[in-house]
């Protein structure tokens, strides 16, 4: 990894959208937001929720001789199922990046 030069400081951010693909870049600066809706459509009786999600994501990543208002921000859309149980959590995502490719995401963890 690279810095942009050597007296700035630099750190590795990660760039996360729906409209890019992950990525480690030399960056100053990353800043980044998300705006997501779930919509449970099982029981609160049942043992596990489950549901659907409609998010929206936007972020940049830039180097210290770019200024907030010139760097270049990459947002997209999309929609997902998700599965939580006790233990196990289970969620899969369809993600367009608004005037990108379209991804799916599928994610599986541990809930505690």
């Amino acid at each position: 990894m690279r810095c942009p030069s050597l007296n700035s400081p630099c750190w590795a951010a990660r760039r996360h959208s729906a409209a890019s693909r992950s990525a480690t870049a030399t960056a100053i600066g990353s800043p980044r937001g998300t705006l997501e809706l779930r919509i449970p459509i099982s029981s609160p009786r049942n043992i596990g929720r489950a549901g659907i999600a409609i998010f929206a994501d936007s972020g940049a990543t830039y180097d210290a001789h770019t200024t907030l208002d010139h760097a270049k921000f990459d947002t997209g859309i999309g929609a997902g199922w998700f599965l939580q149980l006790p233990v196990l959590s289970f969620r899969i995502d369809v993600a367009h990046g608004l005037g990108g490719s379209t991804r799916a995401h599928v994610t599986l963890g541990v809930t505690f």
